[in-house]
Parts: C-alpha cells; sequence; structure tokens
C-alpha cells in the first residue's frame, strides 16, 4: 500500500483515537473524584455516570493536577492506553498480513487469467494447435495466426507440439516429415476424418505429383514456369534470386523447352523426366521448338479468343515463348552455348533416379485438392535425411506452388475451385530447406487466405543464416514458443522476448569520520532491467519452456510428452517402440480426394515439326512407292 493511500486513513483514525482517549481519561478522573461540583453539570447524565465533554480533562489538569498528582496522573495513563493500544494492535495485524515481497519478474509471467485472455485456455479437448500445460490447464490455440518453435534436437519439439498438434487439429494440414515418423503415429488417427496419403520420391508406393501438371494453360502458363525454373537453377535456395549469367540464361531456355514439352508431347510424357531427355540430342530439340505451330495464335478481342486470317480461319504459329527460348539459345557463341546447357543438364540430374522420375511422372492430386476437396485432406511430404538435399527442390517447387495455387484469390484455388477446409502447414526444420523467400514474403498475408504455418527450427542462428537477422519471420508468428539453450544468440533473443521489469534496490550510506560516525542514510529506488539471466535461460527444466504471445505476459509452461498425456496417446501409434501405421499406402489403397483438375491432358500441337529426311529416307521412301521391298534395295546396291 502506497505512503498516500496510507495517510487518508492513519490520519483520522489518530484523531479519533486520540479524542476517545481524551475522553477516557476524563470520565476516569470524574469518576476518581466522585463527579465533584467543582466539575460542573457536563453534558448529562446516564444513570450514576455523569458525562463530561472530552477535552475537559485539560481545563481540569490545569487547576487541580498539582493538589491531586496521584489521581490525575492515573486518569492519564488510561487515556493513553485508549489512544496506544489499538495503534500498536493495528500496526501488528498490519505486519502480520503485510503481501510479502514476492521473487523478481514473478509479476512479468502471465498466469491462468493471461492465457484465458490470450484464447489459449479451450478445454481438455482436441481442438486446434497444441502448446503444453499451464498450472495443469492444456494450452491450445485455435486462431488463424501463424507459430513458431525454437529448441534443440532431441528437446521434444515432435512430442510436444507436432504429434499433438497433428492430432488436435481437425481440419486439412501439410506436413514436411523429414524422418517419416509423423506418418506411422498420426497417419490412422487422421485417416478416420480426412484424405490421408503421402509423397515420398524415394518410395515405390508414392503418391504421384508432377510439377508441370500444376502449370495453369492459358495466360498464367509462363509465369508458373517461371517460378518452377526458379527453383530448378538454385534448388536449396543458396542464391536467392541473385543467378548468374548462365543460371538466367538456362532459366530461360528451361521455360521455352518445358513450354514445348507440354503443347507437343503424349500425356504421360509431360514430365521434367522428358525435358531432360530433350535436352540430350539439342540440336533435334531446337530443330522442333522452332519448327512445331504450338498453338492457334491468341486474340483478347477476337471472337473467340483467336486472331484469324484473312480468310477467317485461325492463325497456328509457334508459341513466341518457345521460338524466343530456342533462338536465344542457338544463337549463342558455340562455348557458351556448351555452358548453358551443361547448367541445364545438371539442374536435372535428379531425374536419373529411376525412383522420382516415376514420382513425378504423373499427378495423382493437385495442390488445390488439399483445401478444395469435400473431406479434409492429411498429406505428408516425405524426404529421408539421406536424400534430403538431393530432394530439396521436390520440396521447395512443391511449397512454392502450394503458395501460389492457394494465394491466388481468398476464397478458391487458382483453378477457381471453392475453398471448403482451413489449411496448418507444418514445416519441421524447416530452415533446412534453405532460403524460402516466397514463404517469408507470404507469412504476412498467408493466413487471410486460409493457410496457416506452425514452423519448427533448432535455433534462431537457423533462421538468421538464410534469412538474415533482420527476416520478417518472427515478426509475422503471433507465437513464439522456446526450449532451454546454450547458443548465445538464442539466449540474447528469449531474454529480450521475455522482456524487462522493475526492481526496488536499496542502498546505504554510511560515512566514517575520523572520531565519530557520519549520518547513516538509506536510499531506495526502482531499477529496470531483465525479467531473465542467461543462466535462468540455460538452467531451464526440461519439462519447461517460455511461450511468448503476442498482446499477452510471457509463460512459464510445462512441455507436453504425447505418449504421457491420454488425451493424446489414445490416437496416437507407438512408433518409438516398433509400432508402425496400420494403413499402408499402395498405388491400390492410394487415398486421394479424386481425378485432379489438369490441364494439359489432350493438348498436341496444331502441326507437328516433321524432321527433313536424309538421301538414305528419301530412297527408302521412294522405293516403297514403286512397291520394292528392303531386299531389293539392299541387292540392287550390291550390284
Amino acid at each position: 500500500m502506497s505512503m498516500s493511500v496510507k495517510a487518508r486513513w492513519l490520519a483520522p483514525l489518530c484523531l479519533l483515537l486520540a479524542l476517545i482517549g481524551l475522553w477516557a481519561a476524563t470520565q476516569t478522573a470524574a469518576h476518581l473524584f466522585a463527579y465533584p461540583r467543582p466539575f460542573g453539570a457536563g453534558w448529562g447524565e446516564l444513570g450514576p455516570i455523569r458525562i463530561y465533554a472530552p477535552w475537559s480533562i485539560l481545563t481540569w489538569y490545569g487547576r487541580w493536577a498539582a493538589r491531586h498528582p496521584q489521581a490525575f496522573d492515573q486518569a492519564a495513563l488510561v487515556g493513553l492506553c485508549v489512544f496506544v493500544w489499538p495503534i500498536l494492535l493495528i500496526a501488528g495485524l498490519t505486519q502480520r498480513f503485510v503481501a510479502r515481497p514476492q521473487p523478481f519478474g514473478t509479476a512479468a509471467w502471465g498466469g491462468l487469467a493471461e492465457a484465458k485472455a490470450a484464447g489459449l485456455l479451450n478445454g481438455e479437448r482436441l481442438t486446434g494447435r497444441v502448446l503444453g500445460r499451464l498450472k495443469g490447464r492444456l494450452l491450445t490455440f485455435t486462431g488463424v495466426e501463424h507459430c513458431i518453435l525454437v529448441g534443440a534436437s532431441r528437446s521434444g519439439k515432435g512430442a510436444g507440439h507436432v504429434v499433438t498438434s497433428e492430432t488436435a487439429w481437425g481440419e486439412s494440414q501439410f506436413t514436411y516429415d523429414r524422418k517419416g515418423e509423423l506418418w506411422h503415429i498420426t497417419a490412422d488417427h487422421r485417416r478416420k476424418f480426412s484424405h490421408t496419403f503421402y509423397f515420398a520420391p524415394t518410395d515405390i508406393n508414392t503418391a504421384r505429383w508432377n510439377p508441370l501438371f500444376e502449370v495453369r494453360k492459358g495466360p498464367m502458363e509462363i509465369a508458373d514456369i517461371q517460378n518452377i525454373v526458379g527453383i530448378l537453377v538454385d534448388p536449396i535456395g543458396l542464391k536467392q534470386g541473385n543467378l548468374d549469367f548462365f543460371d538466367q540464361s538456362a532459366a530461360n531456355f528451361f521455360t521455352g523447352v518445358i513450354l514445348h514439352a507440354l503443347y507437343t508431347a503424349p500425356d504421360e510424357l509431360k514430365n521434367l523426366t522428358y525435358v531432360r531427355r530433350l535436352l540430350i540430342d539439342i540440336n533435334a530439340t531446337l530443330d522442333a521448338m522452332l519448327g512445331t505451330k504450338h498453338r492457334w495464335r491468341p486474340d483478347p478481342r477476337a471472337a473467340a479468343g483467336l486472331a484469324r486470317d484473312a480468310d477467317g480461319e485461325p492463325i497456328a504459329e509457334v508459341h513466341p515463348e518457345v521460338w524466343l527460348g530456342a533462338t536465344a539459345f542457338r544463337s549463342m557463341e558455340p562455348r557458351v552455348r556448351s555452358s548453358v546447357l551443361a547448367t541445364a543438364q545438371k539442374s536435372l540430374a535428379l531425374w536419373a533416379d529411376p525412383l522420382v522420375s516415376h514420382a513425378t511422372s504423373w499427378s495423382d492430386f493437385c495442390i488445390g485438392d488439399l483445401v478444395c476437396a469435400e473431406a479434409p485432406v492429411s498429406f505428408y511430404l516425405i524426404t529421408p535425411q539421406a536424400h534430403a538435399d538431393r530432394l530439396a527442390f521436390l520440396v521447395r517447387v512443391m511449397l512454392r506452388q502450394s503458395l501460389n495455387s492457394l494465394m491466388e484469390t481468398i476464397d478458391a484455388d487458382s483453378r477457381g475451385r471453392k475453398k471448403r477446409h482451413r489449411l496448418l502447414m507444418m514445416l519441421d526444420e524447416f530452415p533446412k530447406l534453405g532460403a524460402l523467400p516466397f514463404l517469408e514474403n507470404a507469412l504476412g498475408e498467408m493466413a487471410g487466405y486460409g493457410v496457416t504455418a506452425h514452423l519448427i527450427c533448432q535455433s534462431f542462428n537457423d533462421v538468421f543464416k538464410h534469412y538474415g537477422v533482420h527476416t520478417s519471420i518472427f515478426d509475422n508468428c503471433h507465437i513464439t514458443a522456446a526450449f532451454a539453450t546454450s547458443e548465445p544468440t538464442s539466449i540474447e533473443r528469449i531474454i529480450k522476448r521475455a522482456g524487462r521489469s522493475l526492481e526496488m534496490r536499496e542502498s546505504f550510506s554510511d560515512p566514517r569520520l575520523m572520531f565519530a560516525k557520519g549520518h547513516r542514510s538509506r536510499n531506495q529506488a526502482e531499477v529496470e532491467r531483465y525479467v531473465l539471466a542467461e543462466q535462468d535461460v540455460r538452467a531451464l527444466p526440461g519439462g519447461k519452456q517460455f511461450l511468448f504471445v503476442n498482446n499477452a505476459k510471457p509463460f512459464l509452461a510445462d512441455k507436453i510428452r504425447f505418449w504421457e498425456e491420454p488425451l493424446f496417446s489414445v490416437h496416437c501409434r507407438d512408433f518409438f517402440h516398433g509400432e508402425k501405421a496400420g494403413f499402408v499406402q499402395t498405388p491400390e489403397t492410394l487415398d486421394v480426394p479424386g481425378k485432379p483438375p489438369i490441364d494439359w491432358l489432350g493438348v498436341r500441337a496444331i502441326e507437328e515439326y516433321a524432321p527433313p529426311m536424309r538421301g538414305a529416307d528419301v530412297a527408302m521412301t521412294l522405293a516403297c512407292a514403286d512397291g520394292l521391298s528392303i531386299v531389293d534395295l539392299v541387292y540392287n546396291e550390291e550390284d
């Protein structure tokens, strides 16, 4: 209680007690002298007692105290006791029940009231994303905002946040499952209410996904292909868009070759494996690119959107981007052309793997299915650690096309299908995918398009390494969870996130003079300092975590391990003791939403390129026209 508040009630109380003490002394003196006539008539009588004014003792004391000191001393003692004893009693009770000073920083941490205000208390039920427990209460978040978790390896990130959230999340999800363990732990539970399947390029039973089938035919085809090509020439994001001459030239050429393949190849060959094959016999490919009439020339202002000649017939044309790519490549100096071609071929080296070629040969699903199917979809992207770097391109291009498809419009995917479900994008160890600038840029808006990100990394440095210290990733995450760490940068970031608090500090001054002590003084001051110290972060118990939620105090919460919580363990497989998913995915049991919409099925060139015939081919054709057989030709040649 502040001094001003104390003064407001303490001063009137003292005045009242002083008045009562005087009155007690007055009545005691009157009683001792048996209410004599010299004391006056007083205010009246109450039975045998005559009542006097409280301050009468002052007059009586001045007149008769010298002659009767013992009686007046006794009356004064009674009055003093009446005045002093209540004050002593109040002081004692106040000291007894005063709140003990709390350890520094206690008020800086949030409790259950703050957790409820932050929307983290939603009962003991499967809902939203699971964060931990606070004083025994389950913390879950059902908002659309993003979360990020920072914790060292084997610290319980998967057991406490990832598995529990995947078990509780009731809508669609996109899970980057690097180890394949999340599939075995949660797939059986999620199959009860959603289509559940995985894409694993090194598994023969994978659901197939062709990046080229995500390209939309028409005005957006160039943009969609450029998004793929940009990742092809920088598969792990080291260049972050700063491509050198050879990379940029290869990207431009790639765009033309992919377009040529989509317009001319049979449906089963419209994939990157076929594009790689086209780069082997480059001269034949260039001739075909320049000699094929890929499409009817578009004209948005004309009837049916097609340009027509003087006779009113549609005009067939070589696709302008195909023509530009082939012409630019062919006009290069031979050594430059050789380097650009080598760069392009190197970018497609992954498709020498027959498993990858099979996994990307067709599409059993498309990205829009994740939010547009009638039932929710649970999708697992599995890339084993042994192949993680090699398969980084597929993960990056899938993420890029996911965001492009789902962030075209707020209520529909890129093909105009209505969105039915919210998507949780669970990206475990996302910094290992390299820099994803498109993800960083999208975080600020993707929640409004029905996509919520839950990001997991091992340290702040993991993120800063690829995105820089001024990255906006943490700024766009509503909740940040952090575990104990010994990494200096992470410690500093956690300390700053916990904030500062005021601490009351007391100092004494006790100067010494030559022959005596000086006047001792005591000073109190409020000093602001960080709530956490470095040793607090390092020594955080293994079962605790820091939770930082925007618009709320930080929380010191308990971690969860799904196998210790019946709410979650009943729905999960005990993968760590050898129990795998009961559902085995095969091409026959593949649980996809249905036939995906693909714009390029049945698309063929208006006029196929016919390569010029060689001399032997011409002779063969003429001979066959004359009715001669191959045997006759050989016999005549020998003659």
